[in-house]
């Protein structure tokens, strides 16, 4: 989930396989690994030609997948998953922005604590997202990989 840093707030759920939120979890906990892989490996790349991404920017959607860009300190644009811009925004030092336009935020943004979109004139109650949040954090300190096995492997 990716918030708003200001305005309204807004949350922008991104669905990530398991491996890629692996990556962000590494990038995110500066895991020191003994082999680093695909993204650590760009992010030494880009660090060796001294070529900074400046920024990543999600832009739209291309059917359910958002689409992102690495933008670089020159202005140059490159294509990217989302959640490998991400994680690349998080393991660079310091943490690369991420910013998403206001019409893909205003088409895919949520603002309840439910997560569906609010009406603009709607007021929030940050007491019940605060502890939905809460609540599914704990959740998450809870759960394990074996509950989510239906035997069918």
């Amino acid at each position: 989930m990716l918030r708003e840093s200001s305005g309204r707030r807004r949350w922008l759920p991104i669905v990530i396989s398991p491996e890629e939120g692996k990556a962000i979890s590494d990038a995110h906990a500066a895991a020191s690994l003994p082999r680093s892989g695909p993204l650590g490996l760009l992010t030494t790349i880009l660090d060796a030609l001294d070529r900074p991404i400046s920024r990543i920017e999600l832009t739209g959607l291309h059917g359910a997948d958002f689409v992102a860009e690495l933008v670089f300190d020159n202005g140059r644009r490159a294509p990217a998953r989302p959640a490998d811009a991400v994680a690349l925004a998080l393991g660079a030092e310091p943490t690369t922005p991420v910013l998403v336009t206001e019409h893909l935020l205003d088409a895919t943004g949520a603002t309840g604590a439910t997560g569906e979109p609010r009406r603009s004139d709607e007021p929030v109650d940050r007491g019940d997202h605060d502890d939905q949040i809460r609540r599914f954090r704990a959740f998450l300190d809870a759960v394990a990989p074996e509950d989510f096995d239906d035997g069918r492997r």
